[in-house]
C-alpha cells in the first residue's frame, strides 16, 4: 500500500467523499435515541442546561477546536436553532471531561483514554463520536543529546506527562511492553500547555506528548523514543451530556455536522489549514505541516467496531492497573448495545 505524504493527503481528499454517508450513520445512529449514560443513577441531581447555548469544552492546542471556533461556521449553523456556541478552554482534558460530568459543559472535546480513567458506571455522559486512530500523533521524546535510546533507559528518570489523557496511558503501555514498573520512573505530571516551557527549562528527562505539541517541540531538536504504533488510546473521541443529548440532540447533530465539514476542509487543503492556523495559534505553518502527516481527520459515530476499540482502551486501563473496574462502553452510547 502506498504511504507518505502524497498518499496520505489522497486519503483525506477521498475522504471529502464520504460526509454524507457518515452524516447519514451519525443520524441512524442517534435516531430515536433515549437518555442511555446515568439514567439508571436515581441518586445523581439532573444538571441544568441551557437550552439557547452549547458549551464546548477542550483543552489547547486543538486544530479541530480552533477552526470551529474561528470561522464561524458552527455558530451559523446554531442561529438556526436558537442557539449560540459558548467555549471553555481548559487546562487539560481531564478538567473538561468533569466539567462535562458535573454539567458545566455540554460537549466535550477529549482523547479516548480520558473517559477510560474517569468515567463511572451512572456519569450522565455518552460517547458521540470519534476521529481515526493516530498513533503517530503520540511519543515520548528526549532531547537530542539526551543518553536515553529506548523506552528501557527511563528507568529511574523523570517523565513530564498529562495526568488521565492519552499520552499517561501510551507511557504506562510502553513500560509494561517495556519489562519497566513504573515505580521505577519519576512521572511529573504536567498541562500540555506548559509542557513546551517544561522541555525549553529541561524540567524532566523525558515527556510523553501528543500533537501539534509533538511537531513543535521537533523543531526544537528531539529523538522520538517510541511512539504509539501498536497501542491503543490513539484516538480524540467527542462526548456529550447525556441530559444534555436528550434535549437538545438536533444541536449536537449540527456540531457533528460542523466538525466534520471544517475537518474536510482541513484535509482538502493541508497547506491553507496550516497557513490560517498559523496565523491564529503559536504553530507555525511548516509545524501545522508535520501535524497533518502525523494526524487523520474524519470523525465517525461510535458504531460497533469502534465502541469495541474503546472497550479496549478501557480493559487495557484496568490491566494495567490504571482503574479498578472496567465499565461497558456500549452503556455510554447514545443507542445502548447489548
Amino acid at each position: 500500500m502506498p504511504d507518505g505524504p502524497e498518499a496520505r493527503r489522497g486519503m483525506r481528499r477521498r475522504r471529502g467523499l464520504a460526509v454524507p454517508v457518515v452524516l447519514m450513520a451519525l443520524s441512524m445512529l442517534c435516531a430515536g435515541c433515549g437518555f442511555a449514560a446515568g439514567g439508571t443513577n436515581s441518586a445523581a441531581v439532573p444538571a441544568p442546561i441551557d437550552p439557547g447555548k452549547l458549551r464546548i469544552g477542550y483543552a489547547e492546542p486543538n486544530a479541530v477546536m480552533t477552526v470551529l471556533r474561528e470561522k464561524g461556521e458552527l455558530s451559523g449553523r446554531l442561529a438556526d436553532l436558537s442557539v449560540t456556541p459558548e467555549w471553555h478552554a481548559f487546562a487539560d482534558e481531564a478538567e473538561a471531561l468533569t466539567a462535562l460530568r458535573e454539567g458545566r459543559i455540554d460537549l466535550a472535546a477529549t482523547g479516548d483514554a480520558v473517559p477510560a480513567f474517569l468515567l463511572k458506571e451512572g456519569d450522565p455522559v455518552v460517547y458521540l463520536a470519534a476521529e481515526p486512530s493516530n498513533p503517530a500523533a503520540y511519543a515520548v521524546v528526549v532531547p537530542l543529546e539526551s543518553d536515553i535510546l529506548n523506552v528501557s533507559d527511563l528507568k529511574g528518570k523523570k517523565i513530564a506527562y498529562p495526568r488521565y489523557a492519552n499520552e499517561h496511558l501510551l507511557l504506562m503501555q510502553m513500560a509494561d511492553r517495556a519489562g519497566l514498573p513504573l515505580a521505577d520512573m519519576k512521572l511529573a505530571p504536567v498541562a500540555p500547555s506548559a509542557m513546551e516551557r517544561s522541555f525549553a527549562e529541561r524540567k524532566a528527562d523525558a515527556w510523553a506528548v501528543a500533537e501539534p505539541v509533538l511537531s513543535r517541540l521537533q523543531s526544537s531538536g528531539v529523538r522520538i523514543v517510541a511512539d504509539g504504533t501498536g497501542l491503543v488510546a490513539t484516538r480524540d473521541v467527542y462526548l456529550a451530556n447525556a441530559r444534555y443529548y436528550r434535549e437538545r440532540k438536533e444541536v449536537l447533530d449540527a456540531a457533528l455536522d460542523a466538525i466534520l465539514r471544517q475537518e474536510d476542509w482541513i484535509g482538502s487543503d493541508v497547506h491553507g489549514a496550516a497557513e490560517w492556523l498559523s496565523a491564529r495559534t503559536e504553530v507555525e505553518h511548516i509545524e501545522w505541516l508535520k501535524v497533518f502527516e502525523r494526524k487523520l481527520f474524519g470523525i465517525a459515530p461510535l458504531l460497533e467496531s469502534i465502541a469495541k476499540e474503546e472497550q479496549n482502551v478501557v480493559d487495557t486501563l484496568v490491566r494495567l492497573k490504571g482503574r479498578k473496574e472496567t465499565y461497558a462502553v456500549p452503556d455510554f452510547l447514545p443507542d445502548p448495545q447489548t
